[in-house]
């Protein structure tokens, strides 16, 4: 059993972002981003037993917290159309209505908000493939990424590290 109210929710979001060519086959690129909630609603995903699940435990609801982000990335292009990509990513988040927890499940003794700093790198290697004039070229994507989450609520900190190898082609 699920239950689901449509999101109340209002966000400001500013972006600014600069590139830049350093050579014929390497650019750079930095970008800003900031989200200000003007109005936030929480939603929940609920299960027969009666456990629920907010948006944020299931996926990254943007509406949930204030944030401003720092990111960057380098991309390099070699001969035969192979594609380099190195980048990082600086983001704090502050909830709206998300009281921190201790590992036990309960809240700090002052109450806090749950905040967070999540600071992300990594390298992707790209390159695309035509099988027919006639087809868009099949992109093979080959990337590693380092993930460390730092928060005041303990069940939020964490370091995490993955490599993904994606194939797309666009119709």
């Amino acid at each position: 059993m699920s239950h689901w109210e449509p999101a109340k929710s209002q966000q400001i979001v500013s972006m600014l972002k600069a590139a830049q060519a350093i050579t014929p086959t390497t650019g750079i690129n930095v970008k800003f981003l900031s989200r200000k909630n003007l109005s936030s609603s929480v939603r929940y995903l609920g299960t027969y037993d009666g456990v629920y699940y907010s948006d944020d435990e299931i996926f990254n609801d943007v509406y949930g917290y204030n944030s401003y982000e720092f990111s960057g990335k380098l991309t390099k292009y070699f001969p035969g159309i192979v594609q380099l990509s190195v980048y990082s990513e600086f983001q704090k988040r502050e909830y709206d209505k998300r009281i921190a927890l201790d590992l036990e499940g309960l809240p700090f003794p002052d109450n806090r908000l749950r905040e967070d700093d999540k600071f992300s790198y990594g390298i992707n290697l790209k390159k695309n493939f035509r099988i027919a004039n006639k087809l868009q070229p099949i992109s093979i994507t080959l990337s590693w990424v380092n993930i460390a989450n730092s928060s005041n609520d303990p069940y939020y900190d964490y370091k995490s590290q993955f490599i993904t190898l994606g194939i797309s082609q666009s119709f």
